[in-house]
């Protein structure tokens, strides 16, 4: 199934006065791990935006989930909002993302705003603590830990709400080696549920895709 279809898109932040993106079509199947590069200020993190639903376009069509967003018609709220209740987002600099006391909060924060069941809720953050060997630190603060740990809680804490689809932008760009493959092998394990496209230009990431999109 079709995840993300894009086409024609346009987007400045000027209001049409200089395009960030120009005509940039691509899209994205339910289950492919797509590696999105290209060079320092091309768009890659709009871009990434846009396809999460956080952004939408100055002209052209988004179609996410199998819902049209965006067309000729201007934005449709309803559907934008629906769709992202399948999407998770992954900021470069994780502390702009952590909002609770705990890292067992963090990853129950999603599950909450979907309003499952507590029990559901419990099963979901136990297995991503699991996954993502965060268990030890559950009842920590978040905004204690290190860098690499904290991108770790943020990535977990994305996919505990079962997305369809998880857009990371560039997750490991500030990390050392040993937490940077520590992040890696999280991802590995995502992309084997979910769709993912990953915003990098490192090399070793870029491998790991089974698509390659260049802006």
């Amino acid at each position: 199934m079709r995840i993300a279809d894009l086409k024609h898109i346009f987007f400045s932040y000027d209001e049409g006065h200089s395009f960030v993106i120009r005509d940039f079509s691509f899209s994205l199947d339910e289950g492919e791990h797509v590696a999105l590069i290209g060079r320092n200020g091309a768009g890659k993190s709009t871009l990434g935006k846009l396809v999460a639903g956080l952004l939408s376009p100055d002209s052209g069509e988004v179609e996410l989930m199998g819902l049209v967003c965006f067309d000729h018609l201007g934005v449709n709220s309803q559907n934008y909002e629906e769709a992202r209740k399948s999407i998770a987002y992954v900021a470069q600099d994780p502390a702009t993302q952590l909002v609770t006391e705990t890292v067992a909060g963090e990853l129950a924060f999603g599950p909450q705003n979907l309003c499952l069941s507590v029990e559901r809720i419990d099963e979901l953050v136990a297995l991503e603590l699991d996954k993502a060997g965060l268990g030890e630190i559950a009842e920590r603060d978040p905004m204690t830990l290190s860098g690499g740990e904290q991108q770790l809680v943020s990535i977990a804490a994305a996919i505990a709400s079962e997305p369809r689809l998880v857009v990371l932008d560039e997750p490991t760009a500030f990390l050392d080696e040993q937490n940077e493959k520590r992040c890696m092998r999280l991802i590995e394990k995502i992309s084997n549920e979910c769709t993912v496209l990953h915003i990098t230009h490192k090399p070793c990431e870029i491998a790991k895709a089974n698509r390659v999109i260049e802006l």
